[in-house]
């Protein structure tokens, strides 16, 4: 009927293949249109004379026909020989069992039928004499299984001759009174016939059949058309009807056959070194040997894998259907079924049932079990030189497909910038100012995080619900492909930060079958590469120390007023958008930014305040030694800090962003931990005490990190990133960078906090920290926490010299105020005196120095007055 409609008439002469080549599978150098048009099509890929269902079923079925047809030839060939020797033996067993019939010997021919005893003489002899000469017959191959050179065509015309003059000699046998009475005879001699038949039909067989067929075959014509034109009527043959995946593999073997082309010339080429080769052997080199091969291998391994893509792309419909009906699926289970509990009224048996609802959840997952077994019925292909599985084809495929909806659903990751937020803010009357303006931020950074939650939520629960029905490791996958997507991301964040940037297809994370989609930039964040820059930069506005303060009670952010900003509810929830591998994606961003952060300080440092290095160092000699009071008291300082006021503003911006930014590390880490001892109680254990039992050993016999071998130092590696996953370790005992000693740092640093503690600050008991004034904005733990940071990228003895400096000028306020007021019965603190207390003990607790940094330089009594007014210690 498909011939009919086309033209093709009855199918003779080739018609699937001329049928074919007459729709408009040429490709000629003009546009195929072109081609539908000037043979009466319109400008679709068929137009409407012939539906392209009709045409693909005609090739699908022609290319099955063809296959059939080839492995039938293929099969016989390879046993041509034993199937040629098995129907002599049946042919001469036939005329041995007729002679001792008529000798008198049987009863009958067959089980179960029996005749009267038939004795002739002249028949037993002519029958015996009959089984004789098929015996003698020869097989006129000289190798055994039928494929390689023939004798001389005497003896296979001999051989075909002697077989019909057998045929002709039986027929005319069964004319004979006595045999034609008998059926059961006759029917004997017919199976001798047709055994004699088959022998002539092997021997007749050509050797280049199977050449014949596939030039026949020859599917080189209408690669490129299909590929332009018909791969979304094979993904709706698929998706009506997944069982017919089946029968793609004899479609992609016919469309194979257009690397016949482009390596003919080259196949000569080796035939021919192959000749020189048997007569030149010890005179060629190596190199000539293998030159046609390894050009050979080369082109057919590019054309098979451009085959292996268009391949790709047929069956590619399948995960893209899976994922389709994944939002169903994860629809139905979390707002439809309701969870089972473990004890269940029989009142209430029918509303936990949901028939329809589960009806439709059996139907979908269904569906998708019946693609995969789509899938599971093609056998492997071989493509040029290159194996196609189809399990691997549905795990890449899913990958691929997974890869690219939790790219999508990150890449939604944005945040409204805050002038954007400002005017939305003045349209809807909510006022203007700082803190509504961050209220509005958070709320616009909950619900981004809420939805990728949910998002990243529903595709774990459907892949875990589908992952037995399509037999694949849905988890393992999902946790292996997020975790890609996430560190190919980090790395294109953080290449702004380091020297060397590698381009993206050269990525550790980079792979051909599975890419990583790669968006633009955001309008909501131009200076982030994507998602993880710009989740970095919001967690940034929302913790920002000008406007925020931070409360180590409390663990979070806060605003003045007293309500939370950023605090463990938010960590957690972005831990449940992101995921694990996001927050230490983060840690490491952080970490790069705090680097960078640094290097501008020490290049600062280097620049500038090294101008000042003869100021700093005669206040040096004016303060030494620590545990004495300077001989100018109280104006020594003052006039230090006037001199070096220049500094403060770039050195308080760099203090604040480093330790703003070491505490968000913090508090990821906090997450990391919170989370594993929940989630992973075994396996943070384990970690910590392969940990300490590592470092003990460590302590013990490599005093020096160099005396390490590879294969501990790999050790080392594996457990250190097994305990940060865990949330181990304390990010502000990071070292970022090794540095070089800094002259005058300790006494610039204690300049620096004696002048904003003393004058620009005030200390918020309910918060527990320093904040500074309305001119100048600060938050006092970030600033620790920056200081802490820097001391800790230099030897120990600076973090001693800062305690021992700030130390000398309480004990020089405390003898002033003193010296003042000498009536006056017992010893109390000035607020200036409390607040450079306060941050010292401030920056002991967030840097983890040992308490006797505190307790060496200070008396006793001091420190209790101090504890007796604050919890701070």
């Amino acid at each position: 009927q498909i011939l009919h409609r086309i033209g093709g008439g009855d199918g003779g002469d080739g018609g699937g293949g001329k049928a074919l080549k007459q729709v408009g599978f040429v490709t000629p150098s003009i546009h195929p249109r072109t081609v539908a048009a000037s043979i009466g099509l319109d400008t679709g890929p068929l137009g409407g004379s012939v539906a392209a269902d009709d045409l693909m079923t005609l090739l699908l079925t022609t290319s099955q026909f063809e296959a059939r047809t080839r492995d039938v030839y293929t099969r016989t060939l390879r046993r041509r020989n034993a199937i040629w020797v098995e129907r002599k033996v049946g042919a001469k067993g036939k005329m041995v069992q007729l002679s001792d019939y008529y000798a008198g010997g049987k009863e009958n021919l067959e089980d179960g039928m029996v005749r009267e005893r038939g004795m002739d003489g002249g028949l037993r002899k002519w029958f015996g004499e009959m089984a004789g000469e098929i015996d003698s017959l020869e097989y006129p191959y000289v190798n055994g299984d039928g494929v390689g050179s023939e004798l001389p065509s005497i003896l296979f015309a001999s051989t075909e001759r002697k077989i019909q003059l057998c045929v002709q000699a039986l027929d005319e046998v069964e004319h004979f009174d006595l045999i034609d009475r008998n059926d059961q005879v006759k029917l004997v001699l017919a199976e001798a016939r047709t055994c004699l038949f088959h022998m002539v039909k092997i021997v007749r067989i050509p050797e280049d059949v199977c050449t014949t067929i596939d030039a026949i075959a020859d599917f080189s014509y209408g690669r490129r058309i299909m590929e332009e034109n018909y791969v979304s009527t094979l993904h709706g043959r698929t998706i009506r009807d997944p069982k017919s995946l089946g029968s793609l593999r004899p479609f992609f073997l016919k469309m194979t056959t257009f690397l016949a082309v482009p390596t003919a010339r080259l196949k000569q080429r080796q035939r021919q070194q192959a000749r020189i080769r048997r007569d030149l052997q010890p005179l060629l080199p190596q190199t000539m040997r293998d030159d046609a091969t390894v050009r050979l291998d080369a082109v057919t391994d590019f054309y098979a894998g451009s085959m292996l893509a268009f391949v790709t792309r047929i069956l590619d419909v399948i995960p893209i259907s899976i994922f389709s009906t994944l939002s169903q699926i994860v629809d139905i289970k979390e707002n439809s079924l309701m969870v089972l509990p473990s004890k269940i009224d029989v009142d209430l048996l029918k509303d936990y049932s949901r028939f329809e609802d589960r009806y439709r959840l059996a139907k979908i997952t269904h569906e998708l079990s019946v693609l995969t077994a789509g899938i599971f019925r093609m056998e492997a292909t071989s493509i040029g030189n290159v194996e196609i599985h189809p399990q691997t084809l549905l795990e890449r495929g899913l990958r691929r497909e997974l890869v690219r909806q939790i790219s999508s659903a990150h890449h939604r990751l944005q945040f409204r910038i805050q002038d954007e937020a400002k005017k939305k803010m003045k349209g809807s009357g909510g006022g203007d100012g700082v803190q509504p303006l961050l209220k509005y931020f958070k709320e616009e950074c909950i619900r981004s995080f809420s939805n990728l939650a949910r998002r990243v939520e529903g595709f774990r629960r459907a892949i875990e619900y589908i992952q037995d029905f399509l037999d694949i490791a849905g988890l393992e996958i999902f946790s292996e492909e997020t975790s890609r997507v996430i560190g190919y991301n980090l790395e294109q964040e953080v290449q702004k930060y380091i020297t060397r940037r590698p381009s993206s297809f050269q990525s550790q994370y980079a792979s051909f079958d599975v890419p990583i989609p790669h968006y633009p930039r955001s309008d909501t964040d131009p200076y982030s590469s994507n998602f993880i820059g710009r989740t970095v930069n919001a967690m940034m506005k929302l913790t920002d120390f000008k406007n925020t303060i931070y409360s180590r009670l409390l663990n979070g952010w806060l605003l003045p007023s007293g309500e939370e900003i950023c605090g463990i509810e938010m960590v957690s929830l972005l831990r449940k958008a992101i995921g694990v591998h996001g927050i230490l994606a983060l840690d490491v961003l952080l970490s790069h930014k705090i680097s960078h952060e640094l290097g501008r300080f020490f290049k600062y440092y280097n620049n500038t305040v090294q101008n000042y290095g003869a100021i700093l160092e005669k206040i040096r000699d004016s303060l030494f030694p620590e545990w004495s009071v300077p001989k100018d008291g109280i104006d020594l300082y003052e006039v230090a800090v006037r001199k070096t006021g220049k500094l403060m503003v770039p050195l308080r911006m760099c203090f604040c962003r480093v330790g703003q930014m070491q505490l968000l590390r913090k508090m990821l880490r906090n997450e990391l931990r919170l989370s594993a001892k929940l989630d992973a109680r075994k396996l943070s254990y384990s970690a910590d005490l392969m940990n300490l039992e590592m470092m003990r050993h460590h302590s013990m016999d490599n005093q020096d990190n160099d005396a390490l071998g590879n294969e501990s130092r790999s050790v080392f590696n594996k457990v250190s990133d097994i305990v940060i996953c865990t949330g181990g370790g304390d990010p502000m005992a990071t070292i970022f960078m090794n540095a070089d000693p800094l002259e005058g740092l300790p006494i610039l640093i204690t300049l620096f906090i004696i002048s904003h503690v003393v004058a620009k600050s005030n200390y918020d008991a309910e918060m527990g920290s320093l904040v500074g004034t309305e001119e100048e904005p600060f938050d006092g733990w970030p600033m620790a926490a920056g200081i802490s940071t820097i001391l800790r990228q230099f030897h120990p003895s600076y973090a001693k010299s800062v305690f021992a400096l700030l130390s000398q000028y309480i004990r020089c306020s405390i003898l002033l105020t003193q010296a003042a007021e000498p009536n006056k019965e017992g010893l109390s603190l000035s607020s200036e005196q409390r607040h450079v207390m306060i941050f010292m003990a401030h920056l002991r607790l967030i840097g983890n120095f040992t308490t006797s940094a505190l307790f060496e330089h200070l008396p006793q009594h001091v420190i209790d007055m101090l504890a007796a007014t604050t919890e701070i210690l």
